[in-house]
Formats: structure tokens, sequence, C-alpha cells
């Protein structure tokens, strides 16, 4: 019965700590920082970088999350691109 108990408040103080640094780190995301106003911070920033500023993201982030992130950036700009057409589509019905 003491193991189950003491079991038991590890658990609860275990979700209790994950839910007080999920907290945390929401509180340091703004309401501004929308998908669209993010995707256009870093394409425009992109689209800015010099030859060093690119070797210092890859050092910083890493090829992979660059691609990622690069490839992402694409498939907004279609998303967009399909949503308006397809609101288009309903308006001229």
């Amino acid at each position: 019965m003491k193991k189950l108990v003491v079991i038991l408040i590890v658990i609860l103080l275990g979700i209790f700590l994950l839910n007080a640094i999920q907290t945390r780190v929401r509180a340091t995301i703004h309401a501004d920082q929308t998908m669209g106003l993010v995707f256009g911070l870093c394409d425009e920033a992109f689209q800015k970088f010099t030859d060093a500023e690119w070797s210092l993201l890859y050092r910083r982030c890493g090829e992979k999350d660059i691609l990622n992130a690069t490839r992402l950036i694409e498939l907004w700009g279609s998303l967009l691109r399909v949503a308006t057409a397809s609101g288009k589509i309903i308006n001229e019905r």
C-alpha cells in the first residue's frame, strides 16, 4: 500500500512539473506570431541572407531543419494559392 501511495505521489508530481514547464513555454509565444507572419518573416530573411549569414544559420540550426523550413515555406505558398483559387471558384458560383 505504501508503494502505491509513493508511486501515485511521484506520478502526480511529474504531471504537475510537466504542466508547469508547458505553461512557461507557452508564455514566450506572442499572439501576433501567426503562421503567415512567421513564414513571411522567415522567407524575407532567407531572401536577404548573405553567404556568411547562411553558413551561420546552418551551424546554429542544422541542414535538416533549414531544408524542412524552406519546404514548409513553399508548401505555405501552395496552400495560399489553393485557398485563393477555391475562394474565387466559390465566388463565381
